[in-house]
């Protein structure tokens, strides 16, 4: 292999050696296909913008090269982010190396010794220059500045681990002290319009990390160049704020494509946004039940004297990750979508929301919207998302892939009267008259399977968000209950009750996701919570043994056999 030694500041007597790689001939120039004057939704750009936003993330980056980097090896993480992408543009691989200043800031005294991390690397007429910045605890951001000849990319990286933080604070500072600090919205500057989420403003204005990204676009041609601006999650609502931002400092930028990106300000400020990014210039892509993507939610708009969250540009919404799935200027979720999709007690992981948000969901659902003759020149799919993918899991993904919230492959199952059984216990789902003064009654099995107490009419919820269904009795015509708000808790009581009226907008715990396996048997999935129905423990072989909700149960004891009747 070629090696290629960056020399420059000698006097420094600074060196960097970045081992070469053989990549994919059709990745050589890609980035000749990416339209930097294009206004509105451009599926090339979405891909290719996605595709890098994606790779800022060190654990992405790791995943598709055999990179074995940490979380903490920011100025490695440079050098590899430009090893796998510096032939995307038009260069020649001539490196210097032209900038040692970066340090961290740390609110740490045990941290200040850390070392200088450089940051500007030249490939021929492209430069990279990380920036980031991090007070130990909670404020982290970071973005890859990339300038072309013709024109500029802003990456921001979205929630991470924060960089010189203690053991708590490295896994949940960005979250506790960027991500959700937003009961305060503060003035994007003065006689701006709008309030925007504090969290983020304080973060982008951190030890000068917005001044040093706009210097650098300014210094680097922005007043002429056209400015692209992306980022996934906390970096998509980096970057819609950054861009009015920059925006007020004097360039306007072409484009600010985000992916499951939170919204950054209020109504007011929504529409100031809309009005500067002209012709669509804002695009925004959501997958399926993504709750960052969500948030904050619109539910926080019904409290009295609560800022009046807003959402700008373009939703473009996709239902699964293959053709077919896609729906272009979505109008925006309801207030009650996202009062469930952000349902107590489990909110977001109730549904495999957190698995969506992976990035590789959306980039891949991007690459899908390009012409087979384009997806040929372009860098490949990232490889599909599995089980050991952090909070994912085989549901998940085959929702994910078929655009189905119904696991276990393709058949849903038909509407209409089943009996119910336990494969464990061979005993029959059965329903009773013994009802409490809530009007609620029990549920347990019983090894009879005659008549109406062991028949069940199974009908889909209609105008549901997740594809889900009610089970209703045929002596009572109560449904099948989870105890709410213990939805989330193993051991949670299943029981009988009257249907809540639509009215509530948050019935999930009557709502139920089948699931089926390959034996051709089911399980019965709570959509709030995400936990399973199962007998309870320590009496499965008796009649009158009662039901509750687990996350897993050993044997069969949370498999069930559909048997239709009619």
């Amino acid at each position: 292999m070629k090696k290629i030694v960056l020399t420059t500041l000698l006097a420094m007597s600074a060196m960097v050696t970045i081992q070469a790689q053989n990549f994919p001939a059709k990745e050589n120039n890609c980035f000749q296909y990416f339209d930097e004057d294009a206004t509105g939704r451009k599926d090339i750009n979405a891909y290719l913008l996605g595709y890098l936003t994606r790779i800022v993330y060190v654990q992405y980056l790791n995943k598709d090269n055999g990179y074995n980097l940490k979380l903490t090896d920011t100025s490695k993480f440079r050098d590899k982010f430009i090893e796998r992408t510096r032939h995307f543009f038009p260069a020649s691989f001539n490196l210097k190396k032209t900038d040692l200043s970066r340090t961290i800031t740390t609110v740490s005294p045990a941290l200040t010794s850390l070392p200088d991390k450089s940051n500007i690397v030249k490939t021929g007429g492209t430069t990279y220059k990380w920036i980031w910045r991090s007070d130990g605890a909670g404020k982290n951001p970071e973005a890859m500045f990339i300038s072309t000849p013709d024109y500029i990319l802003v990456l921001f990286r979205g929630t991470d681990r924060v960089e010189g933080a203690n053991p708590f604070n490295y896994n949940w500072g960005e979250w506790i002290y960027t991500d959700f600090d937003a009961l305060d919205p503060q003035n994007p500057c003065a006689g701006c319009p709008g309030k925007v989420h504090r969290g983020f403003k304080n973060a982008l204005e951190y030890a000068g990390f917005q001044t040093e990204l706009i210097n650098e676009i300014k210094n680097n041609g922005g007043a002429t160049k056209k400015v692209w601006i992306t980022g996934h999650s906390l970096g998509g609502g980096f970057a819609q704020l950054f861009a009015y931002n920059l925006y007020k400092a004097g360039v306007t930028a072409q484009g600010v494509y985000v992916y499951n990106s939170p919204h950054p300000g209020d109504i007011p400020f929504a529409a100031e946004m809309d009005r500067v990014f002209t012709n669509q210039r804002i695009q925004r892509f959501e997958f399926l039940d993504d709750p960052i993507a969500a948030g904050p939610p619109q539910t926080l708009n019904w409290l009295p004297g609560a800022p009046k969250w807003g959402r700008a540009g373009t939703r473009n919404y996709f239902s699964k990750e293959t053709a077919g799935g896609y729906t272009f200027n979505k109008p925006e979720r309801s207030g009650a979508e996202d009062l469930i999709i952000f349902s107590a007690p489990a909110g977001a992981l109730s549904f495999g929301g957190i698995c969506f948000h992976h990035p590789t969901w959306v980039v891949r659902a991007c690459f899908n919207l390009l012409s087979p003759d384009m997806q040929s020149k372009l860098p490949g799919l990232p490889a599909q998302i599995v089980n050991a993918d952090e909070g994912c899991n085989q549901a998940d993904i085959n929702n994910g892939r078929s655009g189905s919230l119904i696991d276990g492959g393709t058949d849903v199952v038909a509407e209409g009267t089943y009996k119910i059984k336990n494969v464990s216990s061979s005993r029959f789902l059965q329903a009773t008259g013994n009802c409490g003064i809530n009007g609620c009654c029990d549920l347990m099995q019983h090894s009879s399977s005659t008549g109406e107490d062991v028949l069940w009419d199974i009908d889909k919820v209609n105008g549901a968000v997740f594809s889900s269904y009610i089970i209703k009795s045929k002596l009572n015509s109560k449904v099948i209950d989870a105890d709410s708000p213990f939805t989330g808790d193993d051991g949670c009581k299943v029981h009988l009750c009257g249907r809540l009226p639509v009215a509530i907008g948050l019935r999930t715990n009557q709502e139920w996701q089948l699931e089926k396996l390959s034996t051709g048997n089911y399980k019965i999935k709570c959509v709030a919570g995400g936990k399973r129905m199962r007998v309870a423990p320590g009496c499965a072989s008796q009649d009158g043994c009662r039901f509750e909700l687990h996350s897993s149960a050993a044997g069969t004891a949370d498999e069930w056999q559909l048997i239709k009747v009619n």
